[in-house]
């Protein structure tokens, strides 16, 4: 079964008229590696966003969409803690060592909290 990276890019390929064989040969990986991070069989590479935006076009909401499947697929959500500031850095470290201990009620309101105007 497709991992939602996996449906994305299966999608993405439909509506542009690639194959798998295609993308995989314009990103310079095989057909079989993939149709593994597709499936789920193989971690996506942390280089492969970057990778496919450079290949491919991608509307800034596909985008969004493709950066969200990643994570989701790889079951991890990595912040890069450089560039922020002591406060941001703090606020990112408390928020993923509490989050399964906040509320349901707790959750909703840091979601549209933080929700950005589309």
């Amino acid at each position: 079964m497709h991992t939602k990276f996996g449906l994305f890019l299966v999608e993405y390929r439909e509506r542009h008229n690639y194959s798998l064989r295609q993308m995989a040969s314009v990103l310079g990986v095989s057909a079989a590696f993939l149709s593994a991070i597709e499936l789920g069989k193989k971690r996506i590479p942390d280089t492969f966003y970057s990778r496919l935006v450079e290949k491919f076009i991608f509307t800034k909401k596909e985008k969004e969409v493709l950066k969200d499947a990643i994570a989701i697929s790889n079951k991890v959500v990595e912040i890069e803690l450089d560039d922020l500031t002591k406060l941001e850095t703090e606020v990112a470290i408390l928020f993923a060592r509490n989050l399964t201990s906040l509320s349901s009620d707790k959750l909703r309101a840091i979601k549209e909290m933080l929700k950005l105007e589309e």
